[in-house]
């Protein structure tokens, strides 16, 4: 008998020796409650009413500069990480295509340039270019000469809505074949540009208008620039927004950036007055936030001057700014979930009332998300315990601190043991 129990203890110790070696090797390393303050991983502000449009008279526009950390200033006051910068890359506009870049890395934005060389719309009336393949050439061309304009992170697009000139007008059926394969070309000859001065820039964010999008994109191009779909896209119908999204992602499987939006639109939205405009873009961002795991990013468009500018002529703020924080710059909740004894609980589901947010806390029991609520009612489950907690009154750019404490006490390691080898030898 006594044999027995030394040979049940001698196995019970063996078996707890494998049991803490297993859990040195296998501790489950979560990843969930990273910090996450943002919605998107980009969320850009356009700047085309001065960055191109003006890109000539800038030129001798001694307010230029001042003009320039303005905007960036306010872009970043927003919410926004990130800018869309669309002077021509024409030589002769490349001074003023510095200062704006410039004023971007000031404000640590990332950049997304959206210009294009002006003879292929037509602007400031230089002469049409009538090949796509001297497009390519120009563009290879400008990214080697100017590695200094780039750095690590931004995003480059060499002809942004393709559609509107080169070779590719009028874009009817017939023309299909040749726009993807510009694509597929654009995208091979930027990379091989850029891999030859050391830069690693996104390249893949071709936008072009949405109705054209649905009848250019098919799977084999896609899968050859990354599987990304841009699109720059105006509606009357917030619902629309969504719509796309689903569209590109139930029959792709891809990405969305919404390259282009903003209201209103007169031919399309008619006039509205500042609330109108307010309401109607939180209406689309609403559409983006229930997307929001298929949507690569955002670019408003535009900060200034026009229909759907987001400041006044005199450089206050319109009511639709509020909303664009409101998204861009949600207020956070985040805290850290214990046992009562100060014990980390780690992989469990925080929720809210309504089901919209559901994340997991770390190793540390830490959890954290960015929320478009002004109220919520956060649940964590934990075993037969739940633990309720409200938030009231959150505001944009601020951060609220909510800890749960589990009423459960966490057996200690010798606890664990004893009961082991009780159970062992029983």
């Amino acid at each position: 008998m006594k044999k027995t129990i030394t040979n049940h203890i001698a196995s019970s110790l063996y078996s707890i020796a494998v049991i803490l070696t297993l859990m040195a090797v296998i501790e489950p390393q979560q990843v969930h409650a990273q910090d996450r303050t943002n919605f998107w991983k980009y969320q850009c502000i356009d700047t085309m009413k001065e960055s191109r449009d003006n890109a000539r008279a800038s030129l001798d526009d001694p307010t230029l500069d001042k003009n320039i950390v303005w905007e960036m200033k306010t872009i970043k006051s927003l919410g926004a990480n990130c800018v869309a910068i669309d002077t021509p890359y024409d030589a002769e506009f490349l001074p003023v295509l510095n200062k704006w870049v410039a004023g971007a890395r000031a404000e640590d934005l990332h950049i997304w340039f959206r210009g294009n060389f002006s003879g292929w719309e037509g602007w400031f009336g230089y002469p049409k270019i009538t090949s796509s393949q001297d497009e390519l050439t120009r563009l290879s061309t400008f990214i080697k000469a100017n590695p200094q304009v780039f750095q690590d992170g931004d995003i480059f697009t060499g002809t942004p809505e393709a559609e509107n000139g080169g070779p590719l007008v009028p874009v009817n059926p017939a023309h299909y074949p040749d726009y993807r394969q510009f694509l597929i070309d654009e995208y091979a000859t930027e990379k091989d540009a850029f891999s030859s001065i050391n830069k690693n820039i996104t390249l893949n964010w071709f936008s072009m208008n949405g109705d054209i999008a649905k009848q250019i994109y098919d799977q084999v191009t896609l899968d050859k620039i990354g599987n990304v779909v841009t699109v720059d896209h105006y509606i009357k119908d917030a619902n629309e927004m969504g719509d796309i999204i689903k569209y590109f992602n139930t029959t792709y499987g891809s990405k969305f950036m919404l390259g282009e939006f903003g209201a209103p639109i007169p031919d399309i939205n008619g006039n509205m007055t500042e609330d109108q405009q307010a309401t109607f873009v939180d209406q689309v961002f609403q559409q983006l936030y229930q997307q929001r795991e298929k949507v690569l990013g955002i670019n408003y468009w535009d900060l200034t001057d026009g229909s759907t500018a987001l400041m006044n002529d005199d450089k206050t703020p319109r009511k639709v700014t509020e909303v664009i924080k409101k998204y861009f710059n949600p207020p956070v909740v985040k805290g850290k979930v214990t046992t009562i004894d100060h014990f980390p609980l780690a992989d469990l589901d925080i929720s809210t009332n309504d089901s919209s947010i559901m994340v997991k806390t770390d190793k540390d029991g830490m959890y954290s998300f960015p929320t478009t609520a002004t109220d919520i009612e956060l649940q964590v489950n934990y075993q037969d315990k739940v633990a309720t907690a409200s938030v009231s009154h959150l505001q944009p750019d601020k951060t609220y601190i909510k800890n749960f404490m589990i009423g459960t006490m966490q057996k200690s390691l010798v606890e664990q043991l004893q009961e082991f080898i009780k159970k062992c030898l029983q």
